[in-house]
């Protein structure tokens, strides 16, 4: 009787490609992203935007965020105040941001 030998597949060798994600995060980075995901971030967060839900700024309504006046970092005792919380759109966002890191460097309170 004549065996037909079966042949078993092997997988090709895996290639390297790009992988985006695979820049390491610092430990104080994760802490950050684990912080804003605390349920009681996220029920606040949702409180503020409940209670004001247009940019203070421009006064649009569109891609709201939620903006610590004092940085949750500087202010830990703060970081869950409501009267610490100001609805900013994405850009007006970024521009107090920017404002903030601008002063931290010039030494201004």
């Amino acid at each position: 009787m004549n065996r037909v030998r079966l042949h078993t597949y092997r997988m090709p060798k895996k290639v390297s490609t790009f992988n985006p994600f695979a820049i390491t995060v610092s430990q104080q980075r994760r802490d950050d992203i684990n912080w804003y995901h605390r349920s009681r971030w996220l029920k606040l967060r949702s409180l503020k935007l409940k209670v004001n839900s247009v940019c203070e700024r421009c006064r649009t309504h569109l891609d709201l965020h939620v903006h610590h006046v004092v940085p949750r970092k500087q202010g830990p005792e703060q970081a869950y105040s409501l009267a610490n919380l100001r609805t900013l759109c994405r850009r007006c966002h970024g521009v107090e941001e920017e404002s903030l890191s601008k002063s931290a460097t010039l030494g201004i309170k």
